[in-house]
């Protein structure tokens, strides 16, 4: 966007999220055209269907906010004066947006849109489009009904701000070499194509998922819900987004995008496949039934806090050869600890390792407590083929 030495602030530099998250009354919701308002809602609303149907073979969960799968809201008409009110805002703000104003076809068509508005608010067509050396940024406008029978000057993003209008759809995004801008973010994965004419496809997830970005897009088939998937062509003015055949684009827009959210998925598991070859389970240093018992013990109950479920675990091993002292920041004498490592299989299928830390408290007088218990982990988990926690 304009800096603020030319009117306006950088969208990217303001908080907004009373009007981010999907979530306290937000939506994506059934539009009407020209100026749709967003009835109470709990979640995305069911999209047009697609031809394109997910294998039935199981993968890794996705990762980010679940998407909830309730059944469209339709809005109702806003009436006159907020009809005035919105055409004065989008006259007048894309004119101070310049070259980043587009216009959602979606909302223009009364077709569901991904731009999230809190309940009762109206969403213009309006749109800003803003890429930069951090990337790709979408930002739409959703107004307070008393804000869009407004008819007077809108100044800049300010003002915009200063009513809570400004939502983020994606922020920052880069643009890779394919042409697309791909995230996860809002309970699904986006992936918009920049330029004159942006398109957007947004597939919601099924449920509950985890994991990396990367691990999202290889198990893109698994994780996302293609019935509900949201399709949005930005146009470069307001007549153009009436006359889009949105019907007619929608299975190019979600194949395509499609085709490069697998390619992303494909490179990311080509390149953990290089990183895994060269990692190796750690040898056991020496042999402590005592520790191996009291780690398997904690385990049974402490799965919420470990993150390991115990009914998956392969192997523990002690992986220090000896005690070693642990000091405070005064270097007075704390404990002694050791270290016990796991190696488990992870709810994807995938599976990992990670150290975990025994301690014995300072008595006093050079001796040391008999009782150990768990002090933490000492590494995160570290990603390892199955086959190599021998």
């Amino acid at each position: 966007m304009i800096n603020a030495s030319s009117r306006i602030l950088h969208v990217s530099n303001i908080a907004v999220a009373t009007v981010l998250l999907a979530g306290a009354g937000c939506s994506m919701v059934k539009r009407v055209p020209g100026m749709s308002s967003s009835g109470p809602s709990s979640g995305a609303p069911s999209a047009k269907p697609t031809t394109a149907s997910a294998p039935a073979s199981s993968g890794p969960a996705a990762t980010a906010t679940p998407a909830s799968t309730t059944s469209n809201t339709t809005s109702t008409p806003a009436p006159p004066s907020a009809a005035a009110g919105i055409a004065a805002f989008e006259q007048q703000f894309a004119a101070l947006l310049k070259e980043e104003a587009r216009f959602s076809a979606a909302t223009a068509q009364g077709e569901p849109t991904v731009c999230q508005a809190q309940a009762g608010r109206l969403v213009p067509t309006l749109w800003a489009v803003e890429t930069n050396n951090r990337g790709l940024e979408l930002t739409c406008f959703p107004l307070k009904p008393s804000d869009a029978s407004n008819t007077g000057s809108w100044r800049g993003i300010r003002d915009v701000q200063d009513h809570g209008a400004l939502g983020t759809v994606i922020d920052d995004i880069k643009v890779e070499a394919d042409g697309y801008a791909i995230t996860v973010q809002h309970g699904g994965v986006f992936a918009v194509q920049p330029g004159p004419r942006v398109t957007v496809a947004f597939f919601p997830f099924v449920g509950k998922a985890e994991g990396s970005h990367g691990e999202v897009f290889a198990s893109f088939d698994t994780v996302v819900d293609r019935s509900k998937a949201i399709v949005d062509v930005l146009t470069s003015d307001a007549a153009s987004a009436k006359t889009v055949n949105l019907d007619g684009e929608r299975a190019d827009v979600l194949a395509k995008a499609e085709a490069a959210v697998k390619a992303r998925g494909a490179a990311y598991l080509a390149k953990e496949a290089a990183a895994l070859a060269k990692v190796n389970f750690p040898k056991a240093a020496r042999t402590d039934a005592a520790l191996v018992k009291l780690v398997q013990d904690y385990l049974q109950t402490q799965q919420a806090k470990t993150g390991i479920d115990p009914a998956l675990v392969k192997k523990i091993i002690v992986t220090s050869s000896d005690w070693s002292i642990r000091k405070n920041e005064y270097g007075l004498i704390l404990g002694k600890t050791a270290d016990v490592t796991v190696g488990f299989e992870r709810v994807n299928k995938t599976c990992a390792f990670s150290t975990l830390v025994v301690q014995r408290d300072y008595a006093g007088g050079g001796t040391y407590s008999t009782k150990s218990y768990l002090n933490g982990f000492q590494s995160g988990f570290e990603k390892i083929l199955c086959e190599r926690i021998k």
